[in-house]
């Protein structure tokens, strides 16, 4: 006996069949599970019971709350990555096997600290600059970087909340050269 929904049959009626025949596909829409792969260096920030905010295409005003229920203790060769498993409760029951989601588990998270715009950034993470504005003097400044999401990175030293930050036309500056500012741009932390 199976409780759930029948989700395809594969076979007509009057059909022969065996015991190990599939009649039907039955679907529990209780819970839905979400199959990804974790690359290994993100592994040891990946634990059971861990939250995920899911977006599904099909719906993407809506974020669906999930929790990882498996993690594969073995990996992948070829791609050095292992298979997790998150588990959602649809309640509305609009998810539908076969969908595609966009899954975020974060690993690391810190707030209240400074964050600059990718553009703003001359180099490379390890070796950082940006140019802060100083009484209309642009002086090059030297940055260590931390986290990054999207377009945003941390700043872990180098620069104060508030520091103004060349992000267009740095390509030209030389240290204290003078500038002028066209405009200015504010949103939220962002320096």
């Amino acid at each position: 006996p199976l409780s759930g929904v029948v989700g395809r049959i594969y076979v007509d009626i009057g059909a022969n069949v065996t015991p190990t025949t599939p009649i039907a596909m039955i679907a529990d829409m209780k819970g839905v599970e979400i199959m990804l792969t974790i690359p290994e260096k993100y592994l040891p920030e990946i634990s059971l019971g861990q939250d995920a905010d899911i977006k599904i295409d099909a719906y993407p005003n809506e974020i669906y709350k999930g929790k990882v229920t498996e993690i594969s203790p073995v990996l992948d060769i070829e791609t050095r990555s292992a298979p997790v498993e998150i588990t959602i409760v649809d309640e509305k029951k609009h998810l539908q096997s076969g969908m595609f989601a966009k899954v975020k588990l974060v690993i690391e998270e810190r707030r209240g600290v400074p964050s600059i715009i990718k553009e703003a950034v001359i180099g490379k993470e390890d070796d950082a600059y940006v140019y802060v504005i100083d009484n209309d003097t642009a002086r090059i400044q030297k940055v260590v970087l931390g986290l990054r999401q999207g377009p945003y990175y941390e700043v872990r030293e180098g620069l104060s909340v508030g520091d103004a930050v060349v992000i267009m036309g740095q390509q030209r500056l030389k240290d204290k050269s003078k500038v002028f500012i066209e405009a200015e741009h504010v949103e939220g932390d962002i320096i």
